[in-house]
């Protein structure tokens, strides 16, 4: 119990309610008159009867009233007072959910805002819902032109809120906030003191409340009271109702809740739980506490909103492009599952992330996807029929049958580059050794988390150069095999002058081998380049043709 509380079963010291033999008459009469002469240098005693005079104010206003919840001669608290509030609590009951700010704030906010809004600032909404993103990203050609259409929408959502809508929303949300104070009251506790019979949330139990002596409730009317005096019950309550609408198709829920209001306003009318709390704890100067929601939720709202959709617009564009992928690696592989790396691979990336760094390894799956065509593809299908075209034809010259057999030997080149690359990465060997060393390391020392960062990039730089060297060899060898499939379609080759008399050892024809050839290179580089910069990839090609 509060402090304003703690006079509350102090025994009576009201000289008038004593009853004394008369032959200690004379004593007392002394002692008050000696008790009269400290009250006037103190004060005590004029305080004392200035709070009585307050009190005995207090009780005669309040049986002057026409509700009877306390009869304060007995300090007994009515069973009018429980039936009342059994009342707010049936009404409260129907719509408890839809004010439960303690477990559900984030919710109400979303459909606060729903119900608020209006159709123009909706159509843009639905708009910007993850399958509007989708779909307008999916779209368009360029996709940063979708994105940019996205921000357009979203600036005119964000510019849409004008001081008006404003004030209504946050005016609105707090009137959520004042009424979750009473709606979600733990009513069935202090109900149950009047009648211990009662069941929570059964309403079909006639309650047979008892009379209570007020200290067993007062806690309970103190935070009523609070709750009650704290809403504005003379305000508008048009925007509750129709966000109550928006979300139960109750109809009746509305009249419910302007019962509920109706007997609030009756309560707080005349101040009469402030009244019986002033009665209980002999303290007329109680007031209430103000609990009066203040809230600013739209600047915060637009702010989760914004952040919300770039999520979406990255989302968006990842799934997209892992889509992209793996219709590449389908078309390259026949599978997305592509595992050749045994040092730089998720393991090693896990061990980071466990290791609480923050920097990752960026070229994991590109890696594997390059040293799997190399080997699958580049020294297999590729290689086989590059050297029948090699030992069998009739090339106009040498340079151009070197051409290809640099090719295959850059192909080789790359490859045991990569395994080279993918060895060093091993606790066996440098680079595994330090990022061993360092991890452990990381745990007493912070430096070691700067040099692991650092020893992370340098891997990736290496890493990502290997995937340049790829990309550049394979537009080369497109181009090669381009040149194949245009000496084919001459009547009379001038690079390959036999090539139509060839006999083709493999299962196709030569331009269907080659054309299949050819589109699993382009897919590589494109498939390549999601992991790159285009800029680095641009540097590094012309690098390569000044060479």
């Amino acid at each position: 119990m509060s402090d304003r509380n703690r006079n509350v079963g102090l025994p009576n010291t009201n000289q008038e309610e004593i009853s004394t033999p008369s032959i200690k008459i004379g004593k007392k009469e002394s002692i008050s008159f000696f008790q009269r002469i400290l009250d006037i240098f103190s004060g005590t005693g004029r305080e004392e009867r200035v709070k009585n005079r307050l009190l005995k104010e207090i009780r005669k206003n309040l049986g002057q009233l026409k509700l009877k919840f306390y009869l304060s001669k007995k300090d007994q608290v009515l069973p009018a007072f429980g039936f009342f509030f059994y009342d707010i609590y049936r009404y409260s009951q129907n719509f408890a959910r839809f004010f439960d700010i303690k477990n559900h704030n984030n919710s109400i906010k979303i459909l606060l805002f729903d119900a608020l809004l209006n159709n123009k600032q909706k159509q843009i909404k639905s708009k910007l819902e993850r399958s509007g993103v989708e779909e307008l990203i999916r779209g368009q050609s360029d996709p940063q032109k979708a994105i940019l259409e996205v921000k357009s929408l979203l600036n005119e959502f964000v510019k849409s809120f004008d001081q008006e809508l404003v004030r209504k929303i946050n005016a609105t949300y707090n009137q959520i906030v004042d009424l979750s104070n009473i709606i979600n009251y733990d009513w069935f506790f202090l109900l149950h003191k009047f009648d211990s019979n009662i069941s929570e949330g059964n309403f079909n139990y006639k309650p047979n409340f008892e009379i209570l002596e007020g200290k067993y409730v007062l806690d309970d009317i103190i935070a009523i009271n609070d709750y009650i005096e704290t809403l504005n019950l003379s305000g508008d309550w048009k925007y509750i109702t129709e966000y109550i609408s928006m979300v139960s198709e109750d109809k009746g829920l509305n009249d419910i809740f302007k019962k509920m209001i109706n007997n609030l306003k009756i309560i707080k009318k005349d101040g009469y739980l402030t009244k019986m709390v002033q009665l209980i704890t002999k303290d007329p100067y109680f007031r209430p506490k103000d609990f009066q929601s203040k809230s600013r939720i739209v600047q915060d709202y637009i702010h989760e909103y914004q952040s919300e959709i770039q999520n979406l617009i990255r989302d968006a564009v990842k799934s997209i492009n892992q889509e992209k992928i793996n219709k590449l690696l389908m078309d390259i592989f026949q599978t997305t599952a592509i595992v050749r790396m045994k040092q730089y691979n998720q393991k090693l990336e896990d061990n980071l992330l466990s290791r609480g760094v923050q920097s990752h390894f960026k070229y994991i799956a590109p890696i594997n996807y390059l040293k799997a065509f190399l080997l699958d593809i580049g020294k297999g299908e590729i290689k086989s029929r590059i050297d029948l075209l090699i030992i069998k034809g009739a090339w106009d010259t040498n340079s151009h049958s070197s051409e290809y057999s640099a090719m295959l030997e850059g192909f080789t080149k790359l490859s045991d580059k990569i395994i080279e690359f993918d060895n060093r990465c091993s606790e066996d060997d440098a680079w595994g050794r330090d990022l061993r060393r360092l991890m452990v390391a990381t745990k007493h020392d912070n430096r070691a988390k700067i040099m692991l960062v650092k020893l992370v990039d340098k891997i990736d730089a290496a890493a990502n150069q290997l995937l340049h060297e790829g990309i550049s060899q394979f537009v080369k060898a497109g181009n090669l095999i381009k040149n194949i499939l245009e000496d084919n379609n001459l009547k009379n080759p001038k690079m390959i002058i036999n090539i139509h008399k060839i006999k083709w050892e493999f299962s196709k024809d030569l331009k269907t081998d080659m054309l299949e050839i050819y589109k699993k290179l382009a897919n590589m580089v494109v498939l390549l380049k999601n992991y790159v910069k285009p800029m680095e990839v641009k540097e590094n090609s012309d690098k390569e043709k000044g060479e």
